[in-house]
């Protein structure tokens, strides 16, 4: 039987050079991975260190002018009107109308 033959095929086996491609891939790969680990452990170690700075912005972005309680960033009353003036994206696309509400 021909399908039963195939089954049995010996897979050649790799030249030298493509055995020592193999080998230097391989201490590459554990590198990489080393590497991945350590970026992640910075990134864990950083971000407990932002902590602190982002909720202090966002305490004084959060707590605002008393006499504007509706704005949506309280600390920086129309930002979001003038962020949204100021983008290429949008500059034009923000009317008369659109303004008390974004501030």
């Amino acid at each position: 039987d021909a399908d039963a033959d195939k089954g049995d095929e010996v897979v050649p086996e790799d030249p030298p050079v493509v055995k020592t491609l193999k080998e230097i891939d391989d201490r590459y790969l554990a590198i990489e991975r080393e590497y991945e680990k350590e970026i992640a452990k910075l990134q864990v170690a950083f971000a407990e260190r932002q902590r602190p700075i982002l909720e202090q912005r966002k305490e004084l972005l959060a707590t605002g002018d008393a006499a504007n309680p509706a704005s949506g960033t309280p600390g920086l009353a129309g930002f979001w009107l003038k962020a949204l003036q100021n983008h290429p994206a949008f500059e034009d696309s923000i009317q008369e109308w659109d303004e008390p509400v974004l501030q």
